[in-house]
C-alpha cells in the first residue's frame, strides 16, 4: 500500500515549509553577511606550505597540508585560491563540482555571493532528489525483493525496510568517508549523532503531540537498551583512542547483527505465544465489517517519506502495477510514445490536482531530475517495456561506473578505463534482451532483475547525490569557518530528517503512533549501527587513517542523545507506557538545551576539562 504525496491533509505542510524556509533564509544571510562584512579575519588557522623564492611568496612546489580538514585564515586572496588547488583532498568533498574552488578562486567578492547561494540552493535541489530516488525507486526495489525472496515480516522490518528509510543518512555517511581520499569523519558523526538527537526529540515529540498513545512495551526496551548499549560503547572508543581501529566499525556491525537475531527471536516467541493463546480461546461466532487491531502494528514497515507496506500485501505489491498499454508493433511513432508513456517526469491531472502548494513546487522541481531517474533507474513496478529495457541495458552500466566514480579506473597495468568495459557489457546486455525476449509479451524474469538492478541504479545515485552534497557542504565549513561536526548536526540532520518527520506523524495521525515511534528509534539505531559500520570499515580495509577526537561538540552530542533515550526510557515506565503531551514538551525542552550548551561551547563560555 503506498501513501501518495497528495495526502498532505494528515501532515502540517505549512510547519515544514516555515521551518525550511528559516533555516535556509538563516544560513543564506549569515554568508552574506560574512562576504560583505570580512568577517574572515582570525576566524581559523591554515597552514601554509609555500616554497618561498626572491623574498616574496610564491606558489614554487605545491606541498599539501598534512591537516584534515580545509580552515583559512584571512582574508580572500589569490593565496587562498592555490591553497584550495593544493588541498583539494581537504578542501573539497569527493564529488564532481568542486565548490570550494569555485567559492574560493572566484574573482570578485560579487562573483563569490553568487556562487554560495548558487551551491545552497543547488543543494536544495539535491535533497529533494535524494528524496526522490529514495521514495520512488529505491523502496519500491527493496519492496519487491523482500516479497520476492519471501523474507520473513521481522526480518524485513530491521533489514531491507529499515534501509529503505535510512537510505540518505547511511549514504551521506557512506559518501562522506569514501567519496575522497581525506575521509571527513567528522562530518558522518555529526550527521548521525545529529539525525539520532533530532528524531529521537523533536520527530518524537511532534508525534506524541498529535496524538498520545500506548508505547508498546518490549519492542521499545529493546530499541533503546540497544542504542544506549551503541552509544556507550562509541563514547569509550572516544576516550581511549584517537583514530579508528578496524574492530570499531566491525563490533558495531556485529551490535546490528545480534540485534537482528533479537528481533527474529522475539517475533518467533511472539508467534508462538499468539497461536497458543487462539488456541485456547473459546471463539464465538461474530459478525465483524471491518477491524483495526494496533497489536499488529509490527507487520507494517514505513519507507522513507511516503510509502508505508504492510507485510500481508507484500507479496501482493506486483498487482499494483499502474495499467499501460504494451507496445504491439515495431514503429517510430509507436516506439516514441511508449517512450513518453513510461518516461513521463510529471503526475497525471488527477494527483496533480489532490496536491497542496508546497506538493506541486517540489513537484516541479523535481521533474527533470525524475526524466533522468527513469532513463537509468529500472522500475519493477511499471509494465514491461521492450524499448524501455534496451536503453537500460544501453546506459546504466556505464552510467553505474559514473555515479561512484571507477570509469577512468584501469583494472590492469596499459589497459583502458573501466568506462570501456561497462560499454561491453552494455551491448551483451542489448544482445540478449533483443533476442530473448518478445515486444508483446512479458518475460518471466522481468520483475525480478528489474528489481535488483533498481535497488542497485537506486544505490548508485544516492550515492552519488551525497556525495555532491558533501561538497557543497564541505565549502559551506570553509567560507563559513564552521566545523564539519556542527555542519553534519545541523544542515545534513535537518535535511535528512525532515521525511522521517513527515512519514511519522502522518503514520501517527492514520492510527499508528506505536509504529511511528518505533521507527524514530529503530530508524536511527539502524543509522548509527550501519552508517558508523560499515563506511568506516571499508575506509580502513582500505588502508584509510581516520582521526576520532573527541571535541566538546562530540561530548554534547553524545550527553544529550544518551539524555533523551534515558529520559523517554524512565518516562515510559512513569507513565506506565502510556505517552502523553507533557514528554513531548521536556523533549523539546532536551533539544533546545543542546543548541544552547553548543552555543556556549563554541563562545569558549563552557569549557570542558
Amino acid at each position: 500500500m503506498k501513501m501518495n504525496r497528495e495526502n498532505g491533509k494528515s501532515v502540517n505542510w505549512r510547519f515544514v515549509l516555515q521551518m525550511q524556509k528559516w533555516i535556509w533564509a538563516f544560513l543564506i544571510l549569515v554568508l552574506v553577511l560574512k562576504e560583505c562584512d570580512g568577517w574572515q579575519a582570525d576566524l581559523g588557522k591554515m597552514v601554509r606550505k609555500w616554497k618561498v623564492a626572491g623574498g616574496e611568496e610564491a606558489i614554487g612546489e605545491c606541498i599539501p597540508d598534512d591537516g584534515d580538514q580545509c580552515t583559512i585564515q584571512g582574508n580572500w586572496s589569490s593565496t587562498l585560491c592555490d591553497y584550495v588547488k593544493c588541498n583539494d583532498d581537504n578542501c573539497e568533498g569527493g564529488g564532481y563540482l568542486l565548490w570550494t574552488r569555485y567559492v574560493e578562486c572566484a574573482s570578485t567578492p560579487a562573483i563569490r555571493i553568487v556562487l554560495i547561494v548558487a551551491g545552497v540552493l543547488y543543494m536544495l535541489l539535491l535533497f529533494i532528489m535524494v528524496s526522490s530516488a529514495a521514495d520512488d525507486f529505491f523502496s519500491p526495489s527493496i519492496s519487491s525483493i523482500v516479497a520476492h525472496l519471501r523474507i520473513s515480516e521481522s526480518v524485513a522490518g530491521v533489514t531491507f525496510m529499515a534501509f529503505g528509510n535510512g537510505a540518505p543518512d547511511v549514504f551521506g555517511a557512506i559518501a562522506s568517508v569514501l567519496s575522497s581520499p581525506t575521509p571527513k569523519a567528522d562530518l558522518a558523526l555529526g550527521e548521525l549523532f545529529g539525525a539520532g538527537l533530532f528524531v529521537t526529540t523533536m520527530v518524537l515529540a511532534v508525534t506524541i503531540f498529535s496524538k498520545p498513545f500506548k508505547a508498546e512495551v518490549f519492542s521499545s526496551i529493546r530499541d533503546i537498551a540497544f542504542y544506549l548499549v551503541a552509544l556507550a560503547f562509541l563514547a569509550l572508543c572516544f576516550i581511549f583512542y584517537d583514530h579508528v581501529e578496524i574492530w570499531m566499525p566491525i563490533t558495531f556491525l556485529g551490535v546490528y547483527l545480534i540485534y537482528v537475531c533479537t528481533v527474529i527471536l522475539s517475533q518467533i516467541l511472539h508467534n508462538r505465544h499468539k497461536k497458543e493463546r487462539k488456541e485456547t480461546e473459546i471463539v464465538k461466532p461474530i459478525d465483524v465489517i471491518s477491524v483495526i487491531s494496533l497489536d499488529d502494528d509490527e507487520d507494517i514497515y514505513i519507507s522513507h517519506g511516503h510509502h508505508i507496506l504492510h507485510a500481508h500485501e507484500v507479496e501482493k505489491i506486483e498487482a499494483a502495477i499502474e495499467e499501460a498499454e504494451i507496445l504491439k508493433t515495431w514503429s517510430i511513432g509507436g516506439v516514441f510514445e511508449d517512450l513518453f508513456e513510461h518516461l513521463k517526469p510529471w503526475p497525471n491531472e488527477d494527483d496533480w490536482k489532490e496536491m497542496n502548494v508546497f506538493q506541486k513546487a517540489i513537484c516541479s522541481v523535481n521533474i527533470i531530475p525524475t526524466f533522468f531517474f527513469k532513463i537509468t533507474i529500472p522500475h519493477n513496478e511499471q509494465p514491461w517495456s521492450k524499448p524501455i529495457s534496451l536503453l537500460h541495458c544501453l546506459i546504466c552500466p556505464v552510467f553505474l561506473l559514473f555515479c561512484i566514480q571507477v570509469c577512468s579506473i584501469s583494472p590492469f597495468p596499459n589497459s583502458p578505463g573501466l568506462w570501456l568495459y561497462g560499454l561491453i557489457l552494455s551491448v551483451l546486455l542489448l544482445a540478449l534482451v533483443s533476442f530473448f525476449t518478445e515486444l508483446q509479451k512479458e518475460p518471466e524474469f522481468y520483475k525480478g532483475i528489474a528489481s535488483y538492478a533498481g535497488f542497485l541504479m537506486s544505490i548508485a545515485w544516492i550515492y552519488l547525490i551525497s556525495s555532491e552534497v558533501v561538497n557543497v557542504v564541505t565549502m559551506l565549513g570553509v567560507v563559513s569557518r564552521v566545523s564539519h561536526e556542527v555542519l553534519g548536526l545541523t544542515i545534513l540532520a535537518w535535511s535528512n530528517s525532515i521525511g522521517d518527520l513527515i512519514a511519522d506523524v502522518s503514520v501517527a495521525k492514520q492510527g499508528y503512533p506505536r509504529m511511528a515511534m518505533a521507527a524514530a528509534i529503530g530508524g536511527q539505531l539502524f543509522n548509527l549501527l550501519i552508517g558508523f559500520g560499515l563506511p568506516f570499515t571499508i575506509a580502513k580495509i582500505q588502508g584509510k587513517s581516520i582521526s576520532m577526537i573527541i571535541n566538546p561538540t562530540y561530548r554534547l552530542l553524545m550527553l544529550f542523545l544518551g539524555i533523551s533515550l534515558v529520559f523517554t526510557l524512565i518516562a515510559m515506565f512513569a507513565q506506565k507506557f502510556f505517552l502523553r503531551r507533557p514528554h513531548s514538551y521536556c523533549l523539546v525542552f532536551i533539544y533546545i538545551a543542546f543548541f544552547v550548551f553548543i552555543g556556549l561551547s563554541l563562545d569558549c563560555l563552557l569549557v570542558w576539562n
